[in-house]
């Protein structure tokens, strides 16, 4: 049976004595911005907000523009993570953008998030020849009908966990994580879950819906961090995600935070300027001080993703930090 609870590192560094990072930790990578469901703790399930931000799948040149200029930081990236608004594995080179990151080098690991609505064999077979270290998959319910309530789909789940049970069964060294939200849940027991799913992946979580979406209501059922881990019941007053990660959309777009769906902080965009100069440059660095002296306002205002979705805390950290980006 899969391990219970989030994949999180417990070896981590302390960011407070760290930051400012010459090598972002994390690079976040919208390969599609279009998705084939309507959560309804998604912008996506939002007939009004769809609009309001970019439905794009990332085409094969801009990934290999990502990958010449990821190549240019000192360090290797610890996490490419394939995510973002949309759903990964509609874009139909997936597998190859996979495989080009793993061969580039650049990266300790290559993950993908998905509702796995797309997931085949066939595909299944792809990704792990690609050499995917890590597939987490975001489970939205536990039967039809309440899956159409959440996702706004009809969805044959057998065959969704027909195809989950493939690539456990053929995995190699890439490791399976399937998580649901209390949302998706509903009523059921959390045992039912892990008895179901938990033959069939490595690690397995629940994980609570948080209001991290700015103008946006996600329908979270309690002001709770969204895994029960002790890093992340720690109360912060500091986001860490501009420190540490960047956010690279399907059309180029830089942003420093996965929860600015409408890309109000975008910090710059590849196909004009390199990810390092972003990463260093005076946008992302004036909004690091901003946070660091609790001027935060707009959308860094509303969020509640520091307090309730973060593992990591820099606030007795601010003063040095100042320090070090001044010299």
């Amino acid at each position: 049976m899969a391990e219970r609870g989030n994949m999180i590192n417990r070896n981590r560094m302390n960011l407070g004595e760290k930051v400012p990072l010459d090598t972002p930790l994390v690079i976040q990578l919208e390969a599609s911005g279009v998705c084939n469901l309507e959560c309804s703790f998604c912008p996506h399930g939002d007939a009004n907000l769809r609009g309001l931000f970019p439905q794009e799948i990332m085409t094969p040149e801009m990934f290999q523009l990502f990958l010449k200029q990821a190549k240019e930081f000192p360090e290797k990236i610890k996490a490419l993570r394939i995510i973002g608004l949309g759903e990964p594995l509609l874009n139909k080179d997936i597998a190859e953008f996979v495989k080009s990151a793993k061969e580039s080098g650049s990266f300790e690991n290559v993950e993908i998030t998905t509702n796995v609505v797309a997931l085949t064999k066939e595909m299944s077979t792809k990704l792990i020849d690609a050499g995917l270290d890590s597939l987490r998959v975001s489970l939205e319910a536990l039967d039809a009908e309440s899956f159409y309530k959440v996702a706004k789909r009809n969805i044959n789940l057998d065959t969704m966990y027909e195809n989950l049970e493939f690539f456990y069964n053929n995995r190699k060294e890439c490791k399976l994580y399937i998580k649901i939200t209390d949302i998706g849940l509903g009523d059921v027991s959390e045992e039912v879950f892990y008895e179901k799913y938990g033959r069939i992946c490595d690690y397995i979580c629940v994980e609570k819906v948080i209001e991290n979406w700015p103008e946006f209501s996600a329908g979270a059922k309690g002001d709770a961090p969204m895994f029960d881990i002790e890093e992340y019941k720690e109360q912060k007053s500091i986001c860490i995600q501009p420190f540490k990660l960047l956010c690279i959309c399907a059309n180029g777009d830089v942003v420093p935070c996965c929860s600015d769906w409408k890309r109000v902080l975008k910090v710059g965009n590849i196909a004009e300027e390199s990810l390092k100069s972003i990463w260093t440059g005076d946008k992302l660095r004036n909004l690091q001080k901003h946070l660091l002296k609790m001027e935060q306002g707009g959308i860094c205002k509303e969020c509640m993703h520091p307090r309730l979705s973060q593992p990591d805390n820099i606030d007795d950290y601010r003063d040095e930090i100042l320090k070090r980006m001044k010299s």
